[in-house]
């Protein structure tokens, strides 16, 4: 699988590994050094992410923005959408 990432352009940046605490295996993933994209799958049926692909299937989790002020950023998206983090 870490193959198919690199002939696609992505650059490993951490892992893979696991997280008992959490109970998911991961590899974090760059393209550009630009963003970081993290893909977990779950150790067993216990974990939050077994839950999540049950429900919903492979699916996008959340998405992270790095910002410099966090109640302007929260400002200006609720201006612009109702739904963002159930602000408004």
């Amino acid at each position: 699988v870490i193959n198919s990432f690199l002939i696609a352009g992505f650059r490993v940046i951490r892992g893979p590994g696991v997280n008992n605490a959490q109970g998911v295996k991961f590899l974090f993933i760059t393209v550009d050094c630009i963003s970081k994209i993290e893909i977990l799958a779950p150790i067993d049926n216990k974990s939050p992410i077994s839950r999540r692909l049950n429900n919903v299937g492979p699916s996008l989790y959340h998405i992270c923005y790095a910002v410099n002020d966090l109640d302007e950023s929260i400002n200006q998206l609720t201006k612009k959408f109702d739904w963002v983090l159930g602000f408004k």
